[in-house]
């Protein structure tokens, strides 16, 4: 009886398995045990409009996306969006461009659970054309390097020059700082 124990405890030490852990992402779980967050899967995150400034004909959305999850993650690159028809169907009209930005502007952003990093959609409202501004009803949101949509952001799009400008994710500024 004793050998059994001793045998049984060095299987469970030499394969590490206590538990049921068929659960657990196996990509994440290296990452974590290092103590280095790995990339935010799609079930951790949320998307939240910020606020929409207008001027000089154009408009901006600012928005953010949150860690909803218990656990430390990282962002990294552009957010996917997707110019959205009333009837959810994507507008193909408005062609989405990856604003240009300055070497070393774009940084991996760690999200501590509750934590957001932030970015903007731009684009054009003055009619130079008729015709020439598509509309979307909404914007489906996905993290970088994702198909998975976390999430939309409401409101009228009329992107006059059938366009519109994302920048890349980059780490929230605490407000008072």
């Amino acid at each position: 009886m004793h050998h059994r124990i001793v045998v049984l405890s060095v299987v469970v030490a030499i394969c590490g398995c206590t538990g049921d852990h068929s659960n657990e992402n196996s990509s994440e779980a290296p990452a974590m045990a290092r103590g280095t967050p790995s990339a935010c899967p799609a079930n951790y995150l949320s998307v939240r409009l910020d606020r929409v400034d207008a001027g000089a004909g154009q408009r901006v959305i600012r928005a953010g996306i949150y860690n909803d999850s218990a656990r430390s993650c990282v962002l990294s690159g552009y957010p996917g969006i997707r110019p959205l028809s009333a009837e959810g169907r994507p507008v193909s009209d408005i062609e989405v461009r990856r604003a240009a930005v300055e070497t070393g502007q774009s940084k991996p952003v760690e999200l501590a659970p509750g934590a957001h990093a932030d970015f903007s959609i731009a684009f054009g409202v003055i009619e130079g054309e008729p015709g020439r501004c598509p509309e979307a009803t909404s914007i489906e949101v996905m993290p970088p390097d994702s198909e998975t949509a976390i999430g939309k952001l409401d409101g009228p799009v009329r992107a006059c020059g059938s366009h519109v400008e994302v920048t890349p994710l980059v780490g929230a500024t605490p407000k008072g700082a």
